[in-house]
């Protein structure tokens, strides 16, 4: 019987992890983007909301592949890296395992993001809207010599 060894895992480059930390850090400031123009809490209707929740939805499904696909990195770093634990009553293969446990869980809830997103997408893809007459401004009557013609 031939026992066959997957092969080492490489490090990742210095470059390539500059590019992972970048795009991380352009799609958290993309979201905090989002909070701050919808702080007003300006309505949006259905039909400019679909877009922007597809999106969304890609950025969730990503999400989830992403996290998975980081603790994977992770447990490779045990092949190629000598880890060593500050608290020396834990071993570094605990660690990861526990690190992927979570990443794992969070992978989970961007899935179900996703799908949450889709059917928030298939409820309002009915929807059309116009601007209701009630929400223009109201003129208000003037005091004084105007107000008495």
């Amino acid at each position: 019987m031939y026992t066959v060894r997957p092969p080492k895992p490489n490090p990742a480059s210095a470059d390539q992890l500059a590019g992972i930390l970048t795009q991380a850090g352009t799609a958290s400031q993309a979201v905090r983007g989002i909070v701050h123009d919808t702080l007003g809490r300006d309505a949006i209707p259905g039909p400019e909301l679909d877009p922007i929740l597809d999106q969304l939805e890609d950025l969730a499904d990503g999400l989830d592949q992403a996290l998975r696909q980081l603790a994977g990195s992770l447990v490779h770093s045990l092949a190629v890296w000598d880890l060593r634990e500050y608290n020396s009553d834990t071993r570094p293969c605990v660690s990861v395992a526990q690190a992927c446990d979570q990443l794992d869980d969070a992978a989970t809830y961007a899935y179900r993001t996703g799908r949450r997103l889709a059917a928030a997408r298939a409820v309002i893809a009915g929807h059309a809207s116009t601007a209701r007459s009630s929400h223009t401004t109201k003129t208000v009557g003037t005091a004084g010599a105007e107000a008495d013609r």
